[in-house]
């Protein structure tokens, strides 16, 4: 069942404030690095263990929309504490919002998601492989084994 925008903030709104967990499925794919579009997500109240860098989190955006991106930034703004987040597939940072815009840290992805963390240790891996060859290569030796899975 399809919800307006305003109707999902309301309702996440009372039931992550409220200090209970929130399953809903998202669209689009500004985070198709970590979360499939369509993914069943579970968000968790921020304020049990803090936001932090890195940290998946569903905000109130500075146009009043909900978006479930990565924390990019924790700084102190002008009006108090400011949050900036960044979609793993967005070209561009988000516009910082008041660090109460958020509503919700990322538990658990359920259905074709993938691991934020696995995935992001992946990609670790693929550029420490990718760096040692090239190393190599510079070095004048065969490069050795094959990229990790």
């Amino acid at each position: 069942m399809k919800i307006a925008a305003e109707q999902f903030m309301a309702i996440a709104e009372e039931v992550l404030g409220s200090g209970r967990e929130l399953r809903t499925r998202v669209t689009g794919g500004s985070m198709g690095a970590s979360i499939a579009d369509g993914s069943v997500v579970c968000f968790e109240p921020a304020s049990q263990r803090g936001v932090r860098r890195g940290d998946i989190v569903l905000i109130r955006s500075a146009m009043g929309r909900a978006v479930c991106h990565r924390v990019f930034a924790l700084r102190h703004g002008v009006d108090g504490p400011e949050i900036q987040t960044w979609g793993d597939g967005a070209i561009q940072p988000d516009a910082p919002v008041p660090l109460g815009n958020v509503l919700g840290r990322l538990k658990s992805i359920e259905g074709p998601g993938r691991n934020p963390l696995t995935a992001s240790a992946r990609l670790h891996a693929h550029a420490r492989f990718y760096w040692r060859r090239l190393r190599r290569l510079i070095r004048g030796r065969p490069p050795a084994s094959t990229p990790p899975r």
